[in-house]
Parts: structure tokens; C-alpha cells; sequence
């Protein structure tokens, strides 16, 4: 009995000396604890922050593609008249091109 006595005093005196350790070690958790709830907000934000600046860009990307459609279509609508101008300058002969220099002289 006197061994267990003994070892009960022992053990009191062993958790008396962990109880500040213990709170200490709780308080640094506790402060831990903190600093990654206020990182896990930032991250949050910066989430949501990217996800609108994502749809902004996407938006963009829309109407850009949507000009260059536009532009496309209207090229390709010009270009048959384009073709029919390069056909007619290339059968002018030099008797047109002089009678054209005329009309500029007149």
C-alpha cells in the first residue's frame, strides 16, 4: 500500500509539473486554431475573387468571339467584290488607264 502511495505521489507531482505545459500547448493550439480559420477566410475571398474575375473574362472572351464572327462574316461578304475588282483593273488595258488620267486632267 505504502508503494502504491507512493507511485499516486509521484504521479500528482508529474501532473502538476504537465498542467502548465499542458496550457501552454493548448493556448498555441488555440492560437494556431485561429490563424488558419483567418488564412482559410482569405483563401475563401480570394476564391470568390477569381471566380468573378474568371466570369469577367469569360464574358469577354463571348464578345470577342462574337466581333471576330462579325468580322469574318463581313469579310467574307466583301470578298466577292473585291475578287470582281482585282478582275476588272487587271483586263484595264493602257487606253483606259489613259482615258481614266483624263477624266483627272479635265
Amino acid at each position: 500500500m505504502e508503494v502504491t502511495n507512493e507511485q499516486i505521489a509521484e504521479l500528482q507531482i508529474t501532473l502538476t509539473d504537465l498542467v502548465p505545459k499542458l496550457k501552454e500547448k493548448n493556448q498555441a493550439a488555440e492560437i494556431q486554431a485561429g490563424e488558419i480559420q483567418e488564412q482559410t477566410i482569405l483563401a475563401q475571398k480570394r476564391e470568390q475573387e477569381t471566380e468573378h474575375e474568371a466570369r469577367i473574362v469569360m464574358h469577354e472572351a463571348k464578345q470577342i468571339q462574337n466581333l471576330k464572327e462579325k468580322a469574318d462574316y463581313e469579310v467574307d461578304k466583301a470578298k466577292p467584290a473585291l475578287r470582281r475588282a482585282e478582275t476588272a483593273v487587271n483586263e484595264l488595258s493602257k487606253a483606259d488607264i489613259a482615258e481614266l488620267k483624263s477624266f483627272k486632267d479635265g
